[in-house]
């Protein structure tokens, strides 16, 4: 009787314990850096101070923000008149704009890179929200747009 209640013991260990193992394996590994999958479809143009990536796409504004959207959906996304798209993630601010030949450009920064180099249409968008670089939060606070305060 000993013995039948160590195996079932032993069972219900694994049935809780494998589940949570690779449920938390999953959500470490599958998360999709959108910097990394840029990086892995687009050509690097250029680089300014290592906070700022710009790329090269072969297409226009709109094929590529549905092409980056595909890949990892952002958090929002703001669209400019003038053809520009910002593209809001956790972690950076993905800017798609036109290029001088008719495809487009896409520019990856961090946050605060974002909102000193765009603030336009930034502000614009999340207008009251934003304090610091940051929606949604007082400006003692810190990690960007408001993910996870």
């Amino acid at each position: 009787m000993k013995f039948f209640n160590q195996e079932i013991s032993v069972f219900l260990f694994l049935l809780i314990i494998v589940p949570i193992i690779i449920g938390c394996s999953y959500v470490v590994f599958s998360y999709n850096d959108i910097e990394d999958e840029i990086e892995d479809n687009f050509t690097l143009k250029e680089k300014i101070n290592d906070d700022v990536k710009i790329f090269k796409s072969k297409q226009d504004v709109d094929k590529t923000v549905d092409e980056i959207t595909t890949l990892v959906k952002p958090y929002d996304q703001a669209d400019e008149p003038s053809g520009k798209t910002v593209l809001l993630y956790q972690d950076e601010v993905v800017i798609v704009k036109p290029s001088p030949d008719g495809n487009s450009l896409i520019e990856v920064c961090e946050h605060d890179d974002a909102h000193r180099r765009h603030t336009n249409i930034i502000t614009t968008h999340w207008g009251s929200r934003m304090r610091n670089g940051n929606i949604g939060n007082p400006p003692s606070r810190s990690g960007g747009f408001g993910f996870g305060k």
